[in-house]
């Protein structure tokens, strides 16, 4: 099971680290940031709501529901305790909505760093379970 847990995290991190090296320029900014998060997210309601969307905008949204759902499996129970019952992607992408209208400034942060924030905000690892994982 550490096993298991150990290999997760370094999963995770790896393909975190291999995603934000790719997505950095020369200037140090992130093209899949919070700002394309939003825009992604728009593009997700305007899908659900039987609004035209481009193929690229459907190829954004569908890639950012890929990352968040990666991120719920790869983290839970490790940086966040998401609980037992169903939680749909869609209340994760209602969660990471709200994180990205309350924390404006983090905006210019990579995806994947702010997926792992709003989950961790919206559901905390309690310090019992923080304590088993890192034995």
């Amino acid at each position: 099971m550490k096993k298991t847990i150990t290999l997760s995290i370094i999963t995770f991190t790896l393909l975190t680290n291999i995603q934000n090296a790719i997505c950095n320029d020369n200037n140090n900014s992130n093209t899949e940031n919070g700002l394309w998060m939003l825009a992604c997210l728009r593009s997700v309601d305007a899908e659900k709501n039987n609004r035209k969307i481009s193929e690229l905008q459907k190829y954004d949204a569908v890639y950012m529901e890929g990352q968040v759902r990666g991120a719920a499996a790869a983290g839970n129970n490790i940086l966040f305790s998401i609980p037992d019952e169903y939680i749909s992607i869609e209340q994760c992408l209602e969660i990471i909505k709200k994180y990205l209208a309350d924390n404006p400034k983090k905006l210019n942060l990579g995806s994947a760093e702010l997926i792992v924030e709003a989950l961790k905000n919206a559901y905390p690892l309690s310090k019992a379970a923080d304590t088993n994982t890192s034995n």
